[in-house]
């Protein structure tokens, strides 16, 4: 909106009297007075119809920060938001359409929603299972918990059977609806690619051009392609990461028969499917010569080294041997060139590699990877 200047002359007669002319001088400002409110309100009500709330709760997760991290203007955009017991409250601004994300302060995953400006939504999240997130006020959030809801026994744990049930279930959704944001939302965060790259680029295309605009779909796209082309080609180039001594150090695939790498947070380094998974590998570090590292994607290395005190005194990664992994910090893994063709989708997230750097699994299930290294 444009501010228009108004500018008010008026002549009062001489002929009335002081009193008179004194009066209607007030008339006149208050009218003056009353029209910049006016045009104050309107104003006001431009630079503010584009926002958009979510008033929510996240079960389980008592007090802390959050960050909410959405897509808008051709930038990411960040912010933290304070959760007491849970409850938070958050104010984003937006022209289009977003699909936006809720993380915990350690860049844990909790939930996506989609955004347009002057929705006001509510929000219940379970921070143990993104499957029983609801999120309503408005429709496309509704029809994303409505499936969610009818899924919410389907936790993303990296069970292939249940994955590939899900992922099947995600592709029939899209089918049927190619223009609803929430398949792009499916799509993106509750997909499992893993040996699925081809099905989910055929569903990608499928989508309506606004959904893989609003659900900044492109990137996804990008990765898919040479993934679904060269899935049974891929080789890991050797890359450098820092570690936990407090230096770089170089993982070469090629100098190991066996080369094991996970991405995991504070959470999932000590979840149950991990440790059963690295009680099997851990004899073979030395006994074969594999290599295993864990590569942090913990937002700082403050939460990623109290997670290391942790897991010192933890009796399950004692049993696994915990001093011979490679212990390491990259909050990007996007940024690390080795992965840009095989990206990291959810923690835990494991690489296993052969001696030629052939990839023998990627994906999100420990015992697939187990599988895979024939444990």
């Amino acid at each position: 909106m444009k501010l228009v200047r108004f500018v008010i002359f008026f002549d009062m007669p001489a002929a009335l009297g002081a009193g008179m002319r004194r009066w209607m001088a007030g008339v006149f400002s208050w009218a003056v007075i009353c029209l910049m409110a006016v045009m104050a309100a309107g104003l006001s009500s431009c630079g503010s119809d584009n926002t958009f709330t979510i008033n929510g709760k996240v079960e389980g997760f008592g007090t802390g920060n959050l960050r909410v991290v959405y897509f808008d203007k051709g930038a990411v955009q960040s912010m933290s938001v304070s959760a007491v017991d849970g409850a938070f409250s958050m104010t984003g601004r937006s022209e289009q359409p977003v699909m936006a994300r809720i993380y915990t302060g350690s860049g844990r995953w909790l939930a996506t929603f989609i955004a347009r400006k002057g929705d006001k939504l509510e929000a219940v999240i379970d921070v143990a299972n993104p499957m029983k997130t609801e999120i309503t006020g408005s429709k496309e959030n509704e029809r994303l918990t409505e499936f969610l809801k009818a899924h919410a026994g389907a936790e993303l744990n990296g069970d292939p059977k249940a994955s590939k049930a899900l992922n099947a279930d995600i592709e029939a959704y899209i089918a049927k609806n190619p223009d609803h944001l929430a398949s792009g939302v499916l799509l993106s965060d509750f997909y499992s690619y893993d040996g699925s790259e081809r099905q989910a680029l055929e569903a990608l295309n499928s989508l309506g051009n606004e959904v893989k605009t609003v659900c900044t779909l492109a990137t996804l796209a990008d990765a898919l392609s040479p993934m679904a082309e060269e899935a049974d080609s891929l080789r890991l180039e050797p890359f450098a990461i820092y570690t936990s001594s407090g230096k770089n150090r170089e993982i070469t695939p090629d100098k190991a028969a066996r080369t094991v790498i996970m991405f995991t947070d504070a959470d999932a380094r000590v979840s149950k499917p991990l440790t059963d998974m690295l009680a099997k590998v851990m004899p073979h570090v030395s006994g074969d010569g594999w290599q295993v590292a864990d590569i942090s994607v913990d937002t700082d290395t403050m939460t990623w080294k109290k997670s290391l005190r942790e897991i010192a005194d933890s009796a399950d990664f004692k049993a696994a041997r915990y001093p011979a992994i490679i212990r390491a910090w990259a909050p990007g893994p996007y940024n690390i060139s080795a992965f840009e063709r095989m990206p990291v989708g959810r923690t835990p997230w494991v690489v296993v590699t052969d001696s030629t750097r052939r990839v023998l699994y990627r994906g999100e299930s420990p015992s697939e990877a187990a599988r895979a290294l024939g444990l």
